[in-house]
């Protein structure tokens, strides 16, 4: 269930490569950590939050390979999320989670406590996140117990030998299998610099830079006059790949404030001033993507294992689905 908002106390600390030799810490900062602007970053420099081999640094101070960052935020309140769980497989080697679609998977931006990885660290000792879901995406999340394991899966996962299915619901009726062959990129039409756009192969041949390869499977599995449940299967693991490319081929994502019916409200999420008409276009409170199925082979017994975990079917009663 819902939890009440908690105040996370973070120390987070990285060591400068080669690289990084010779930059500017608050530029250096701004560009690899972009929650902050590089006039935000100054400001927690100068109010000393920020060390360099535990000596506070002024805003002018160049990096050297080998330097301890270390960045102590000041205290925050965290939003407040959903932290319930279920676990559906579990040994000595692997946890298979399926997690609720209000649940961040690791600490991230103003998320440290209140996230599926924190509650898992005061029951073990070792976690390896093998696949991660965004906060609204809800279901299997697969987590190595140590190292070895988290190797090998590591190398099925690259070598794509883990099978992952998704169930996802769409504005619009969807009546025949679609096979999403194309290219993945930045949507450069859109406000929402993170978005991204997929074109089919015989659209446009190669797109050049920052664009990607793409395969994805969608397969109706009930639908309305408003809405379809798909079933989704990965050819690739692109960023947003699911949601982009059902979003490019005309149907938009229920309850996506990105992929959804329109993207503006995502910029009028994070400025805080969502409207009673944008809680309404997007008629779930998160997006209806679900991550439903897993298949793999277990690394130490070489078992096939095969796990499951549907929709809530409370989202899709609202949907009439």
């Amino acid at each position: 269930m819902p939890n009440s908002s908690s105040v996370s106390k973070r120390k987070n600390s990285t060591i400068a490569k080669q690289e990084d030799a010779g930059k500017r810490i608050d530029g250096w900062l701004s560009q690899k950590y972009k929650y902050h602007s590089r006039a935000s970053w100054q400001e927690e420099i100068c109010k000393g939050l920020l060390t360099i081999n535990g000596q506070k640094v002024k805003i002018t101070r160049e990096l050297n390979e080998g330097d301890v960052i270390t960045y102590c935020p000041p205290p925050r309140p965290e939003p407040p999320v959903d932290l319930s769980y279920e676990i559906i497989f579990q040994d000595e080697d692997l946890l298979v989670i399926n997690k609720s679609g209000n649940l961040p998977c690791h600490p991230s931006g103003c998320f440290y406590q209140n996230t599926l990885w924190f509650e898992l660290k005061k029951k073990y000792d070792s976690l390896h996140f093998i696949n991660r879901l965004d906060r609204e995406t809800s279901g299997l999340v697969m987590i190595a117990l140590n190292k070895k394991t988290a190797k090998h899966l590591a190398k099925q996962l690259q070598d794509h030998r883990i099978i992952k299915e998704y169930q996802l619901v769409v504005h619009g009726h969807v009546e025949n299998d679609i096979a999403a062959i194309g290219w993945i990129g930045p949507d450069e039409e859109s406000p929402v610099r993170k978005k991204r756009a997929f074109f089919l192969e015989n659209v446009i041949d190669n797109p050049g830079e920052n664009w990607e390869k793409s395969s994805t499977w969608f397969y109706p599995q009930r639908t309305n006059d408003n809405f379809t449940l798909l079933r989704v299967r990965l050819g690739t693991g692109r960023t947003h790949q699911i949601r982009a490319t059902a979003e490019s081929l005309g149907f938009p994502v229920v309850g996506d404030k990105i992929y959804g019916t329109d993207d503006s409200i995502y910029l009028r999420f994070i400025d805080k001033t969502l409207t009673i008409q944008d809680n309404r276009s997007l008629i779930l409170n998160r997006q209806a993507l679900h991550a439903s199925a897993l298949t793999f082979e277990h690394p130490t017994t070489k078992e096939t294992i095969h796990l499951t975990a549907p929709i809530d079917q409370t989202l899709l009663r609202k949907l009439n689905l």
